[in-house]
């Protein structure tokens, strides 16, 4: 699950180009509109605004649903109590998105901003 909230979440290391799936969608989105920003000063800085501001929130509160289901106290011991892990046809394919969470944004994600297409 904390795979999937990183992905959402864009995390990544832009200097070593190396990230999670959502990193190179967010990268993208994100350079696009601050370069829309050098041909319309104003309305391109109200856009980056709220495009980093989207993505700060949807960060925020993906951390924050996965600190409060898995690292928060829980709030009935009588549910906590009796919860139980997932069947395998429910945990396998959470392993299949997780593995291409992680590896497919190398290999489709290389063509960013940072390496523009001539």
């Amino acid at each position: 699950m904390l795979v999937g909230c990183l992905a959402i979440s864009g995390v990544g290391l832009p200097w070593l180009m190396i990230g999670f799936s959502g990193f190179y969608s967010k990268d993208s989105i994100l350079a696009q509109v601050f370069s829309f920003t050098s041909g319309n000063p104003v309305h391109g800085w109200i856009f980056f605004a709220a495009a980093a501001g989207g993505a700060a929130i949807t960060t925020f509160y993906m951390f924050r649903l996965w600190y409060m289901t898995f690292a928060g106290k829980p709030q009935n011991e009588h549910i906590y109590a009796h919860a139980h892990e997932s069947p395998r046809v429910m945990v396998g394919p959470l392993v299949v998105l997780a593995f291409f969470a992680v590896t497919a944004a190398g290999r489709s994600g290389r063509q960013t901003s940072a390496s523009p297409v001539s």
